[in-house]
């Protein structure tokens, strides 16, 4: 996000400059756009909102802040307001106690003295709230009186210190925020943009140790680039940095950030890369500059990035995505960039085709083959030297007619022996040249700074753009809590059917334990009816086979027959006695019943066998 405003809206600063130093702590700028402290306390309660109201008119007329900003900022968020009025007061208490001790620095003309003479780290940080907290009148005085070349020096000459002490770089920062401060409004922007040392001073700063401090020149080189003449400017910054610090691409640091810093300076470098590849009218020129980060490893960086949790980082990453993916199709559309342009083979098959039968193909056969003598001929960090003042000098011969200055920039380091380093300052006419250039884009940016029915305030469009980001940003930190909402409700709904699933599960282990246990009753008593019937019908056969028993003896005046006489036994006679013999006729003799006994004088008739036959032989 875009955090240039106007006017130094916001004061951060402890109860004292030396205070807060001795504590260790670093004071950030007023415009930040972090979460701010008031020297580790929290801010006094805040007033009822009428009186809120006033104080904050108060403050905005101090701020000299009227138009569409005066209501963008009558627009914020009470807590936003109230901070706003803290930090300014407290800013103010700082210049009266100063007063009070003598040491009074009220005029830019003091300051920059002073900046002359001793630029130390309480000097810094008192020009810096100057600067936020007085009227657009001082802070043009201060331009106007050379203030931005003296505090370009004492930067310049910070970042080429080589034993750099923790207070130096704290220096370093507050320069940096000076410099944020002054383009907070039209005319610290137009003589910021009329200084392209100035800005090649900022950018290499941009691999500081301090991320703070990295990721406020990212912020501040973003802003330029979107300016108009501002892309060719930062370029131009990056550029020189690549020469001075002898790496193999430009945009090496901005890649470095986004791997190894925190995600506020990793946002900023998206920011920024987005600012770079969308700047540029020509679809080649785009495209060139997509793969040269893809090149870098940025695709992988940016597919992280797209899932992360802080919306501004991934919101960056979002845009990178859809307008690299967006030019690559619309490339693949056109016949003449049909090709892979991450291919060399492909790239110089294609040079060939459309130079075939052209004058310059002798030529272009030519750089080939000095080319590959180069390659033969150098190694190591000379042969990265060469290709990268190779790939500039192509780099330049590319743009446009007024940014030809850029070849004159890196040819001046080349020489028939080899490479060295490009100076730090511009020749006189150089410098001339480049600020005839500039005066038509100049011209343009005042049009649109003027207001008028021909042109808003450009500071006015920056804050409204950052309004509508801040909008777009609390909208997705209200879907994203409501999603986080819902998402630890969807949790805990899962981890509760969990638990109730861990409890079906043991009741069904319960289940089948009891079902096999039944299974192995009802398997016994099978078995035990099986047995059973097996026996019974053993039993049966047996007793087939057997006589059967005789019934047992009735009871006594039984009618029951009486049971079969047992074998050799005589045959016993009813004991029922015989009826009567009717009169007259013959008495029966029973079968059973023994004879009467012979009459009188009968002969007796035996029963017993006859004796046996006598042979004659005696007994």
């Amino acid at each position: 996000m875009v955090k240039v405003h106007v006017g130094g809206h916001k004061i951060k600063v402890g109860p004292s400059i030396k205070g807060r130093r001795n504590g260790g702590g670093t004071a950030d700028s007023p415009n930040a756009g972090s979460h701010l402290s008031l020297g580790g306390a929290s801010l006094p309660p805040m007033p009822p909102p009428e009186e809120l109201r006033a104080k904050m008119e108060n403050i905005l007329d101090l701020m000299n802040i009227t138009g569409p900003q005066r209501q963008i900022m009558h627009n914020m968020p009470d807590e936003k307001k109230w901070e706003l009025i803290v930090r300014q007061q407290e800013a103010l208490a700082i210049e009266q106690e100063r007063r009070e001790q003598g040491n009074v620095r009220d005029d830019p003309k003091s300051f920059i003295a002073i900046l002359n003479s001793e630029p130390t780290l309480d000097n810094i940080q008192s020009l810096r709230i100057n600067l936020n907290s007085k009227t657009l009148d001082w802070v043009k005085e201060f331009i106007e009186t050379d203030g931005l070349t003296v505090l370009f020096r004492v930067l310049r000459e910070l970042e080429m210190k080589q034993d750099r002490t923790t207070e130096d770089d704290e220096c370093v920062f507050e320069c940096i925020l000076c410099v944020r401060a002054v383009m907070n409004n039209h005319s610290g922007l137009l003589a910021v943009m009329d200084r392209p040392n100035a800005i090649r001073d900022l950018g290499l700063n941009i691999d500081s140790a301090n991320n703070k401090t990295a990721e406020r020149v990212i912020e501040l080189l973003s802003v330029i680039s979107m300016l108009p003449n501002g892309h060719k400017l930062v370029m131009d910054a990056l550029s020189h940095y690549q020469l001075i610090r002898r790496t193999r691409s430009r945009f090496e640091p901005i890649i470095k950030v986004l791997k190894e810093s925190p995600v506020e300076a990793r946002a900023a470098a998206m920011m920024l890369i987005n600012s770079i590849v969308n700047a540029p009218d020509d679809l080649y020129r785009r495209i060139t500059l997509f793969t040269e980060f893809t090149n870098l490893g940025l695709d992988e960086v940016v597919k992280i990035g797209c899932s992360s949790q802080s919306n501004s980082l991934r919101m960056q990453c979002e845009i990178y995505t859809d307008a690299r993916d967006g030019d690559r199709e619309e490339a693949e559309e056109l016949d003449d960039l049909d090709i892979d342009l991450s291919s060399p083979k492909a790239i110089t098959e294609s040079m060939m085709r459309r130079l075939d039968g052209e004058a310059g193909y002798e030529s272009m056969v030519a750089v080939l083959r000095e080319l590959l003598l180069t390659t033969n001929k150098l190694l190591g960090s000379a042969s990265d030297d060469a290709w990268s003042m190779i790939q500039n000098i192509v780099h330049a011969l590319y743009l446009r007619k007024d940014e030809e200055a850029h070849l004159m920039d890196f040819g001046q380091g080349f020489d028939e022996t080899g490479f060295h380093d490009v100076t730090l300052e511009r020749h006189n006419a150089e410098q001339k040249a480049r600020i005839a250039e500039l005066e038509q884009d100049m011209d343009d940016l005042q049009a649109l700074v003027l207001p008028g029915p021909d042109g808003e305030d450009v500071t006015a469009k920056l804050f409204e753009f950052k309004a509508q980001i801040e909008q777009l940003t609390k909208a997705l930190d209200d879907k994203e809590a409501s999603v986080v909402k819902e998402r630890t409700s969807f949790k805990d709904t899962i981890e509760r059917l969990k638990g109730d699933k861990t409890s079906l599960n043991e009741t069904i282990e319960d289940l089948k334990l009891k079902v096999e246990q039944r299974d192995r009753e009802v398997a016994s008593i099978k078995e035990a009816l099986q047995a059973a019937k097996d026996e019974t019908t053993k039993a049966r056969e047996q007793a087939a086979l057997a006589p059967p028993l005789p019934p047992p003896p009735g009871p006594m005046g039984s009618n029951a027959p009486p049971p079969p006489p047992m074998a050799g036994a005589p045959v016993a006679c009813s004991s029922a006695p015989p009826p009567p013999p009717m009169a007259g006729a013959p008495v029966p003799v029973s079968l059973s019943a023994p004879p009467p006994p012979p009459m009188g004088g009968a002969p007796i008739k035996s029963n017993a066998p006859p004796p046996p036959p006598n042979d004659g032989r005696p007994r």
